[in-house]
C-alpha cells in the first residue's frame, strides 16, 4: 500500500554568498517556490540560495517526488551555474548527500523521483534541500521547485488464493432430474462456486451456484438430454478480498440426462 503526502508547510531559505535570488513564494495562491520572483533583474547572482524541508518520516522507504524549473532567461547554455538536489538522514541535518544536480536549462518544468531505501537509507528523520547556484560567467539563472511529495511504503501481506480443487467428478447416477457434482475439499478454502457449460470451456461457463460449503452440490437444474461440462473453484477470504481461481485441469465427464428418464 503506498500513500502520498504533500511535504508540510515549514520549508526555510537562506542565502550562500549571492546577492540576490532568494527563494519565496510570490503570491498566497501560488503553490510553487521560486527564485526571487520579482520583476527587473532578480536571477540568483554570485551564490547559492537554499530552500530546506522540514522534517517527514520515510523508515518504510519510498520516494520524494518533485517539480522543477531550471533555465535561463537569456536563452543561453547555462556556464557553471546549477539546481542541486540534497538529502540528509537526520533532523539536525549534519549529514546531507548530494543525489541530483541539474546543469541544463529549458524552459518548461520537469519532474524527477528519488528512491529512498535504494538511492540513500530510509529514516523516519528525512530533509530534503534544494540549491540553486550562479557559479559561472553572468548568465540569468531562474530556478523554481513545486509538488514536493513524499511517497510513503508500506508492507501488505499478500495471501495467495487457494488451489483449484482436484478430482472434480460428476453423475446422474439413477436420478432423472439432478446431477450430482463432488470434488476434494482445499485446506485454504471457505467455500465453493459450481459452473456449467455445454462445451469444454471454463471460461465462458455459468455460475450454478456460490458460497458452497461442503465438496458437493446436487443441480437441480440440469436439462434432460444436454451433455455438461462442470467447473468447480475454490474461494477463500482474507483481509476483505475474496480470491478466486478456476480450475484449468479439473473438468468432469461430460454427462447426459436422458430423454426417457421418469
Amino acid at each position: 500500500m503506498r500513500f502520498l503526502c504533500y511535504l508540510p508547510a515549514g520549508y526555510s531559505g537562506i542565502g550562500k554568498n549571492r546577492e540576490r535570488g532568494g527563494w519565496n513564494v510570490p503570491s498566497s495562491r501560488a503553490k510553487a517556490w521560486l527564485t526571487e520572483n520579482v520583476a527587473g533583474n532578480s536571477d540568483v547572482d554570485n551564490g547559492s540560495t537554499i530552500l530546506t524541508s522540514p522534517v517527514f518520516d520515510l523508515s518504510n522507504g519510498g520516494e520524494i517526488r518533485y517539480a522543477y524549473w531550471l533555465n535561463d532567461i537569456d536563452g543561453t547554455p547555462l556556464s557553471g551555474d546549477s539546481l542541486t538536489v540534497e538529502v540528509a538522514t537526520n533532523a539536525g541535518g549534519t549529514n546531507w548527500t548530494e543525489l541530483r544536480n541539474y546543469t541544463t536549462a529549458d524552459s518548461v518544468w520537469r519532474f524527477d523521483t528519488i528512491d529512498v531505501g535504494t538511492e540513500i537509507a530510509a529514516s523516519s528523520t528525512m530533509r530534503v534541500r534544494f540549491i540553486a547556484s550562479d557559479g559561472g560567467t553572468q548568465t540569468v539563472v531562474e530556478a523554481g521547485i513545486d509538488a514536493v511529495k513524499a511517497v510513503n511504503t508500506s508492507c501488505v501481506t499478500v495471501v495467495p488464493p487457494p488451489a483449484p480443487p482436484a478430482s472434480v467428478s460428476a453423475t446422474d447416477g439413477s436420478n432423472c432430474n439432478q446431477v450430482s457434482v463432488s470434488w476434494s475439499a482445499v485446506a485454504e478454502a471457505d467455500d465453493y462456486d459450481v459452473f456449467r457449460n455445454t462445451v469444454d470451456d471454463e471460461g465462458s461457463a455459468t455460475l450454478v451456484m456460490s458460497g458452497i460449503v461442503g465438496t458437493s452440490f446436487d443441480d437441480t437444474t440440469a436439462v434432460p438430454g444436454q451433455g455438461y461440462f462442470y467447473f468447480v473453484r475454490a474461494c477463500a477470504e482474507s483481509s476483505g478480498y475474496r480470491y478466486r481461481l478456476l480450475p484449468s485441469v479439473t473438468v468432469a465427464d461430460c454427462l447426459t440426462h436422458k430423454a426417457d428418464m421418469q
